[in-house]
């Protein structure tokens, strides 16, 4: 925010990404008439970042109110990535997507699918997007070299128009490449896991699943809750532990 203004009304959305004295010395100041904050402690992606009880602790005074219902995620999806979060979280007892009719048969179960090289996965990948002809497809990886390392490997496969989004810079001020055209779902979208944050796609590829450790899985899981209809997760290492919590009845596994 320009430090010599102030707003009438000031909407933050994911306010879990910031710190507690972010609101008390540069957002509350700054509003005169409201103030309004919109986030989920499942996907803070900062990790100096305030969880949203902490939130409503240091700031008594203000109503909260509690959005808990679920429109976008099937319940298919919810299912695994309640499993995936190192947070206790219900994803599908309050889960309306298609009216609350969104678990298989009508939406098809989470494929986990173990190759043999990075390669391999992303060859595979290319292959399904081509031989389904799926459109509305996301690749989400964790960051900058991995996007472009997709699109290069993309372009060998047989892909060669993507859009693009991921930052640049990973502190403050961000700086991002954005090539994303939304208006065009026939051309897939290869973006870093933050730049994902608020986004939807019916198709959701998450490679590279053996190299997700530590702070890293709320990022992966924060990446598998993009998927409107159908979620891919490749690795070509040993499988993520808390992948092998997941119910067998649950995925398909290639």
């Amino acid at each position: 925010m320009p430090k010599d203004k102030t707003i009438d009304y000031l909407i933050i959305d994911e306010a879990q990404d910031f710190k507690v004295e972010d609101y008390q010395k540069r957002f509350i100041p700054k509003s005169t008439k409201s103030i309004s904050l919109l986030g989920d402690s499942n996907q803070k992606m900062i990790p100096s970042g305030a969880s949203i009880q902490s939130l409503k602790t240091s700031f008594p005074y203000y109503k909260s109110f509690e959005l808990k219902y679920n429109y976008r995620l099937p319940k298919t999806v919810a299912r695994i990535a309640e499993k995936i979060t190192p947070n206790p979280i219900d994803l599908t007892t309050n889960n309306l997507k298609n009216s609350g009719n969104s678990d298989y048969p009508l939406f098809p179960k989470p494929i986990i699918k173990h190759c043999a090289s990075t390669d391999e996965e992303l060859k595979w990948i290319a292959n399904k997007i081509l031989i389904d002809a799926l459109d509305d497809v996301a690749i989400l990886v964790k960051d900058k070299y991995e996007v472009q390392m997709v699109v290069k490997k993309l372009s060998e496969y047989g892909i060669e128009k993507v859009q693009t989004f991921y930052r640049t810079r990973p502190t403050v001020p961000y700086q991002t490449v954005n090539t994303l055209d939304f208006s065009n779902n026939e051309i897939p979208c290869i973006l870093d896991y933050y730049a994902a944050k608020g986004s939807e796609f019916d198709y959701v590829f998450v490679p590279f699943a053996d190299q997700i450790q530590g702070c890293d899985r709320q990022n992966f899981y924060v990446a598998c809750t993009r998927a409107s209809h159908l979620l891919h997760i490749t690795y070509s290492g040993q499988k993520p532990f808390f992948l092998n919590q997941l119910d067998k009845n649950d995925i398909v596994e290639l």
